[in-house]
C-alpha cells in the first residue's frame, strides 16, 4: 500500500496533464499563427515590389509606343489620362475583393463551429456594423461618400501629375522621386501636424 501510494503521487493526475498538454498546443498554435503571419508579411512586401516595379516599367513602354492618328501619320503615344482611368479601374476591383472578403468572414462568424461565433457575441453590434456607426453619429450614409470626395480628387490629381512626369523622365528616377514620397509625407506630418 505504501508503493502504491507513491506511485499515485508520482503519476500526474488526468486534469493536470490534460491542462499542461492543452497549454502546450495552445503555445503551438500561436507560434504557428506567428509564423504565418510573418510569411504572409514576407509575401506581401514581395508582391507588392514586384507589381510597383512591373507597373512603371509597363507605364513607361506604353508611353513609348508609336500609333497612327486619325490622318494616318506616325504619333507617340502620350496620354496620361488613359493612364489614369486604368488605374482607377483597376482601383474598382479592390472593392470587390474587399466585399467578397467581408462576406466571407461574416459566414466564418456565423457559422456554428466557428471560435469568433463566442467573440462575436460579446462585442457590441457598434463595432462590428458599419451600419451601426454611420446610424450612430447621425449623418446619412452618403455624406461619408462626399468625404472622401475631396481626397480621391486629390489622389486623381496626383497620378495623373506622376503619370506627365514619367512620360519625361527615366522610370528608374521616377520610382525613386515617388519613393521618397514617404520621407516628406512624414516630414511635413511632423512639421504641420
Amino acid at each position: 500500500s505504501i508503493i502504491a501510494g507513491a506511485r499515485a503521487a508520482a503519476t500526474p493526475t488526468t486534469a493536470s496533464a490534460k491542462t499542461r498538454s492543452l497549454g502546450a498546443q495552445r503555445l503551438a498554435e500561436g507560434e504557428s499563427r506567428k509564423m504565418a503571419a510573418r510569411i504572409l508579411v514576407v509575401l506581401l512586401v514581395a508582391w507588392m515590389l514586384l507589381f510597383g516595379a512591373a507597373s512603371t516599367i509597363l507605364k513607361k513602354v506604353l508611353f513609348t509606343l508609336w500609333t497612327t492618328d486619325l490622318s494616318g501619320a506616325p504619333q507617340q503615344f502620350r496620354r496620361p489620362w488613359f493612364i489614369v482611368f486604368a488605374t482607377f479601374f483597376g482601383m474598382t476591383f479592390i472593392s470587390a475583393i474587399s466585399e467578397a472578403v467581408r462576406l466571407c468572414r461574416q459566414h466564418w462568424v456565423r457559422s456554428a463551429d466557428s471560435p469568433a461565433r463566442d467573440f462575436a457575441a460579446k462585442v457590441p453590434a457598434q463595432v462590428i456594423s458599419p451600419e451601426a456607426k454611420s446610424s450612430c453619429d447621425g449623418r446619412p450614409p452618403h455624406s461619408e461618400l462626399l468625404l472622401a470626395a475631396a481626397p480621391a480628387l486629390c489622389d486623381l490629381l496626383a497620378i495623373f501629375l506622376a503619370n506627365v512626369g514619367l512620360m519625361y523622365m527615366p522610370a528608374s528616377v521616377w520610382q525613386m522621386l515617388r519613393g521618397s514620397s514617404i520621407i516628406f509625407t512624414a516630414m511635413f506630418s511632423k512639421m504641420i501636424l
